[in-house]
């Protein structure tokens, strides 16, 4: 997995979603009504972050996605999961979902020991 120091700093144990939207206006539409669903789903605890093509370049060409809009959860800088693409299927989002859950009790667990 490839870390991406040039990320803005957040919370060193905090999960990150990284939402990497077009810059054009277009599909913009279109990921916000994923974003709504998202939020709804998600624990509070998982920082969600939107960069555009433009804001932050770098990052954007650090993943090489093959598409936008594209979904990444960070934590510590490391990729726990990826989607490139509109996400508009159920076993997406539950697949995210899972994944946010084992990272949220690795870390539960890490700062109870």
């Amino acid at each position: 997995m490839l870390t991406h120091s040039a990320l803005p700093k957040v919370a060193s144990q905090r999960p990150v979603l990284l939402v990497v939207i077009p810059s054009g206006v277009g599909k913009r539409a279109e990921v916000d009504q994923v974003m709504e669903t998202i939020q709804t789903g998600l624990d509070p605890a998982v920082q969600i972050m939107r960069i555009t093509d433009t804001t932050h370049p770098e990052v954007v060409r650090s993943f090489n996605f093959s598409a936008l809009p594209a979904f990444v959860l960070l934590q510590q800088g490391q990729e726990l999961w990826w989607h490139t693409g509109q996400i508009d299927s159920p076993d997406i989002f539950h697949e995210l979902y899972q994944q946010v859950e084992i990272v949220l009790h690795k870390t539960t667990k890490g700062l109870q020991a």
